[in-house]
């Protein structure tokens, strides 16, 4: 103890500050480290496993399907977050689509699907749409995104920053950057 004494007052300082930071590291609270699931398990309202869910078209027919791991509601801005989700889009009995990404989240008429967005057509998986983030708006039936997309198909790829369109249309509307390559089939 006498050794401390005799210490100056701006080592006394550091070595007050140096406990100080110390204990505030151990105490530290460390669920930012989790802050997804946190916000998930705690801020949520109520939650679903192994679940699907279908989303009505106002026609009264379902517009879209969606199953995933887990959901999670949140009251507060009536969000829903879904974990490994494998997305249907129906616009008839013959033209079902189905979409797959890391998760998505739902608000209001919006489904936003991110993180690793793959969609190709149920029945013919020859043409599929890649990109990291796509916004759908179930009520209008339109999908977007501002990203950059690649749309493969059997003889060729098409490459783009962002997408317009329509679901029940027949076109799309490519915004910006668009390049494409196209592989002649062989002739025997």
């Amino acid at each position: 103890m006498n050794d401390i004494c005799r210490l100056s007052i701006v080592v006394k300082f550091y070595l007050v500050l140096l406990i100080l930071i110390t204990l505030w590291l151990i105490t530290k609270d460390n669920s930012d480290k989790y802050n997804t699931r946190s916000e998930a398990y705690h801020g949520s309202d109520y939650n679903m496993s192994d679940f699907t869910l279908v989303v009505m078209h106002y026609n009264g027919r379902p517009s879209c399907i969606i199953q995933g791991s887990n959901m999670f509601h949140y009251s507060r801005n009536n969000n829903t977050k879904i974990i490994n989700p494998i997305t249907r889009l129906i616009r008839s009995e013959k033209d079902i689509w189905i979409a797959t990404s890391e998760n998505i989240r739902k608000t209001g008429k919006n489904i936003i699907l991110k993180g690793n967005v793959i969609i190709a057509k149920i029945n013919n998986n020859k043409m599929r749409l890649t990109t990291e983030k796509l916004n759908i708006d179930t009520t209008d039936d339109i999908i977007h995104t501002d990203l950059p997309i690649t749309i493969r198909f059997p003889h060729g790829e098409i490459k783009s920053i962002g997408l317009h369109t329509v679901i029940r249309g027949k076109k799309i509307h490519l915004t910006s950057q668009v390049q494409g390559k196209y592989y002649a089939p062989e002739i025997n």
